[in-house]
């Protein structure tokens, strides 16, 4: 090992396996927005006028779109993410007291969730 600790590889080879990960799904993700645009929405208007090749180069070209529209959205919406997930918690804690209240109180839960938001 070189004189290399082993805490220190292992470290290493996890930050490597954990980026690995998220680059993966960073491009399967992008490949997938790609490809749906090109086969549900750009095939569908022009079926038989396009090539192979076009199709591809449009794949590409999308690809690079939506990093460029993911890359704005990170840096100018950094917490799109996060208000969309506390918005989901309250929709959810809402609903889960009108199940436990047995929808007994659903008119004053309703009115509280409607003027607080």
């Amino acid at each position: 090992m070189n004189g290399i600790p082993f805490g220190h590889l292992l470290g290493t080879g996890i930050f490597l396996a954990a980026f690995s990960a998220a680059m993966s799904t960073a491009s399967s993700q992008l490949l997938a927005c790609s490809s749906m645009f090109v086969g549900d929405i750009f095939l569908k208007l022009y079926k038989k006028e396009v090539s192979q090749k076009t199709v591809v180069l449009l794949g590409r070209i999308m690809t690079v779109l939506f990093v460029i529209i993911s890359t704005f959205f990170g840096i100018y919406f950094p917490n799109i993410f996060k208000q969309q997930l506390t918005l989901q918690h309250q929709v959810m804690h809402n609903y889960f007291l009108l199940y436990l209240l047995d929808f007994s109180g659903k008119e004053q839960i309703e009115k509280e969730l409607y003027l607080e938001h």
